[in-house]
């Protein structure tokens, strides 16, 4: 059972806290209103710049950045900076604040000391879109706090503006890190077992850095090592450089990439990745399994174009890739096993997109300010593969699409891909998924809000053997569904869930309860004929959003099938990662997935 080995919940055992000060602040700092409504009064700023370092003035910002619950609906801040639009920026300050600034709290005194590397003011600035002496843009500041929010070391984060008196623009950037050092571990008497380290703030400087030592059930137990190590925005480049080594259970070798995405409406993007691995995988449908040599290379680059009139970006990208599988274990032939198939080929992309932000809270989170995209991405791919056995083309597009109604949030996206040999259509895949949720109902303290996702997968003209057939997995699959049980080439995953976010709050872990019904259909063309397999159930997450681990979970679900109930875990305890929503800035061309 893998959990979050977080030293958190050993010190709640082991310290006792003491009571939380009070102090003494100003009346404007105990006006409840957040401080993205009191940006445009300049007695918040001016108490910043002289009161930066005060206790009281750090917890009003925490609490109007993470504790707001209460302002869960979403809203569209475009406008926000419309008064000092086009005007001069004199100046930059930055205002980094450890995981809980200033609290006289024990334990978060500890918390603050005990975490290693705070995020360094140097750091931030480096991922600035903006200098002193550039004319403010609206939108250009929106994207940047969204862009510095979305650091995996930053739990929150604002941009305010004020006039500095003298015709030009004084802009504060403000953030809150993340607890950033953990430790994962997974014990399995039948299988392997492994125990990491991490720091995601290695520096202070936003590195990543993970250490990992696996072992096995049979002696002589040890297995190996595995380092990965990333850099976000080399040099202030928006570069970023990742690469993993080691040994592994079933994996080992060496994965290295470099790469820059679209960020902003007018920009670039490029690449280069170069992977070097033996693997050995189980089979998803048969006993045994596939073990492979792969050597994988891959360079691609783009350039997008604003365009002013239309309010959206014109992009187009290229790819040139070639992968070589060796020592394969499985047969291969044109049809069989086309996933191990060697290849080299060009991808072309070719597009329109837009992207802004709402802005909300307790959503996938707990409390923290979300940014929930909305927008759209309409991409055309073409290309040419030489592959193993023949040559062929690839053709295909996808249409995104996000938007907020009156009575909440639904994004789409549908891709449409297949390579062509001769006349025929081959290795085609059609995706379309959904995901929404209902603006928040309040009843008393807590808050329900409704999500509906939905997933369809076809598959066709496909070949045969591994990776050629769809099955309910951990991604797409009934919740507490034992994995590997069913097959086909068509599947429909629809995920309804009623979460109640409480005011419960236990040294900084919030509590959610959750309903949910899951129904799936898998099979041939005719699936959607038959009964769908439903499972129930209710559940509890656990989340502090100021620590970088993911949701702790139990679930309970119970099968309305009678030919379900010995292929459901009736009870489960599990980590989830915070489900992402789509985006629609244009991102490194591929081939659509089939899984």
């Amino acid at each position: 059972m893998r959990f979050a080995a977080v030293l958190v919940l050993l010190l709640v055992v082991a310290v006792y806290p003491s009571r939380a000060r009070e102090t003494d602040r100003p009346d404007i700092l105990q006006d409840s209103i957040s401080l993205r409504r009191k940006q445009k009064t300049n007695l918040v700023l001016d108490s910043l710049k002289t009161r930066v370092d005060n206790g009281a003035l750090s917890r009003f910002l925490f609490g109007s950045l993470i504790k707001n619950g209460r302002n869960a609906k979403l809203e569209d801040e475009r406008d926000i900076f419309a008064e000092f639009e086009g005007r001069r920026i004199s100046s930059i300050n930055i205002v980094c604040n450890d995981v809980y600034p200033n609290d006289s709290l024990r334990l978060h005194k500890f918390l603050n000391a005990v975490n290693l590397f705070k995020t360094a003011r140097m750091y931030i600035r480096q991922n600035l879109f903006f200098k002193v002496g550039d004319p403010l843009s609206g939108k250009t500041l929106n994207s940047n706090e969204h862009f510095i929010r979305d650091l995996p070391s930053i739990v929150d984060a604002a941009i305010v503006a004020r006039d500095d008196g003298e015709g030009g623009v004084e802009v504060w950037v403000i953030t809150y890190d993340k607890w950033s050092v953990g430790a994962e571990a997974l014990y399995s008497p039948s299988r392997e077992s492994f125990i990491t380290l991490y720091d995601k703030n290695f520096f202070g400087l936003g590195h990543d850095i993970r250490l990992r030592t696996n072992f096995f059930k049979d002696p002589p137990y040890y297995y190996g090592n595995q380092l990965f190590y990333r850099v976000s925005n080399l040099f202030g480049t928006f570069w970023t450089a990742d690469f993993a080594v080691g040994k592994g259970y079933g994996h080992s070798g060496f994965e290295g990439q470099a790469y820059k995405d679209f960020i902003l409406p007018d920009d670039y993007s490029a690449g280069v990745r170069y992977n070097n691995v033996h693997s050995a995988d189980s089979l998803s449908f048969e006993p045994g399994g596939v073990s492979y040599c792969k050597e994988e290379f891959a360079v691609w680059g783009g350039k997008s174009w604003f365009m002013p009139r239309a309010d959206n970006s014109f992009f187009l990208q290229g790819k040139l890739y070639s992968q070589y599988y060796s020592h394969c274990s499985l047969p291969l032939t044109l049809s069989l096993n086309p996933y191990y198939h060697n290849q080299r080929g060009v991808l072309l992309s070719a597009g329109i997109y837009k992207e802004n932000f709402y802005k909300g809270r307790l959503i996938y989170g707990f409390g923290r300010t979300e940014d929930i995209p909305y927008g759209y991405n309409l991409t055309f791919f073409g290309g040419w593969e030489r592959s193993q056995f023949n040559d062929r083309g690839y053709m295909g597009g996808s249409f995104t699409s996000g938007t907020r109604f009156r009575w909440g949030y639904v994004s789409t996206q549908v891709e449409l891909g297949s390579f062509v040999h001769g006349q025929r259509f081959t290795e085609g895949v059609l995706n379309a998924n959904l995901k929404s949720f209902s603006e928040m109902v309040y009843m008393h303290r807590c808050g329900l809000r409704f999500f509906l996702n939905a997933y369809y997968t076809l598959g066709f003209n496909r070949g045969q053997g591994e990776k050629e057939w769809l099955d309910f997995n951990r991604e797409y699959g009934l919740t507490n569904l034992k994995n590997n049980l069913y097959s086909g080439n068509n599947r429909l995953v629809v995920n309804a869930e009623a979460v109640i976010f409480t005011p419960i709050d236990l040294l900084g872990f919030n509590m959610a309860f959750f309903g949910y019904m899951d129904m799936g259909w898998i099979g041939d063309e005719r699936f959607l004929a038959r009964t769908p397999m439903t499972v129930v159930g209710v559940g509890l997450r656990i989340k502090n959003d100021r620590f970088i681990i993911p949701n702790f979970q139990f679930s309970f679900g119970y099968p309305l099938q009678d030919a379900l109930r010995d292929k459901v875990r009736f009870y489960r305890f599990s980590t989830e990662e915070m489900l992402d929503m789509h985006r629609f800035l244009p991102l490194e061309p591929n081939h659509f997935q089939y899984r």
